[in-house]
């Protein structure tokens, strides 16, 4: 049996097959950031997502909190299960923060698969200061996209620049995101997660030169106004769906925003 049939009703799992665009939520933060707002502890994520779960098309989890929700995943109208299967970190800056940070695999695919789920994450770091780490970086999504392929998981792959701290102006370089998001698609990215990159034009652009998928990140929670008018711009630029974390489970009107952003990213629903 052909792995890329399990690809393919996987992604059909995703993006919803009447107007190709995804509702995502990310969760998986506390693995990267520690306990923050909305994700303190477990019993607050349970509360949240027993919302969240019945709106979105997917959520991406950590791996240690797979087993405690597992059951908000049971049905056949639930999101999809996302596992994000390494640690960064780069995001890191107010806590032990790093000017180059490092990342590691948490899981394999297989052990994705295992936990039933739908799809997989990553990060890919690019221009680091010593060029032997980015060729590690590029080994370690290449064994991602291997093993995405032996066992028809969707792989999501988030590029970013590796100097964010020390070069911030750096960040949203318009040529520099088209060299990180073309080279995650022709190392074998499913789909690409990709931070808004300053401007509607850019985004644009930038999604007129990839052929797979771009979801396009929430970043900071910036109140439900600006959470829908990024939405609405992003899926106007190019995206074929968004991946908002913090603007959903840290909303004063969770419930509310997740309707709303439900018809945003699919009218006819």
């Amino acid at each position: 049996m052909d792995a890329s049939t399990g690809k393919a009703i996987r992604m059909q799992r995703l993006f919803n097959p009447d107007d190709g665009k995804a509702l995502i939520n990310a969760y998986s933060h506390s693995v990267i950031y520690g306990p923050i707002k909305g994700a303190e502890n477990l019993s607050e994520i349970r509360k949240n997502l027993a919302v969240i779960a019945e709106e979105v098309d997917g959520v991406i989890l950590n791996p240690g909190s797979v087993k405690h929700l597992e059951d908000l995943f049971y049905g056949k109208d639930k999101a999809s299960l996302i596992i994000q299967i390494d640690y960064q970190n780069y995001s890191r800056k107010k806590i032990i923060p790093y000017q180059e940070g490092s990342a590691v695999s948490l899981f394999t695919i297989e052990d994705a698969l295992k936990a039933g789920a739908d799809a997989v994450m990553s990060y890919l770091y690019l221009g680091a200061e010593d060029p032997d780490r980015e060729a590690a970086e590029i080994r370690r999504n290449r064994d991602y996209v291997s093993q995405s392929r032996e066992y028809g998981l969707p792989l999501i792959m988030e590029p970013r620049f590796a100097r964010e701290a020390v070069e911030p102006e750096k960040k949203h370089d318009i040529e520099l995101m088209k060299l990180y998001t073309r080279i995650a698609q022709d190392i074998g990215a499913d789909i690409i997660k990709m931070i808004y990159p300053g401007s509607d034009q850019k985004l644009a652009e930038i999604a007129e030169l990839i052929d797979i998928p771009i979801l396009t990140a929430g970043g900071e929670n910036r109140g439900e106004s600006q959470t829908l008018s990024n939405a609405g711009r992003y899926l106007e630029n190019g995206a074929s769906g968004i991946i908002f974390g913090r603007s959903i489970f840290q909303s004063e009107n969770m419930q509310e925003l997740l309707i709303k952003l439900k018809r945003a990213v699919h009218p006819g629903s």
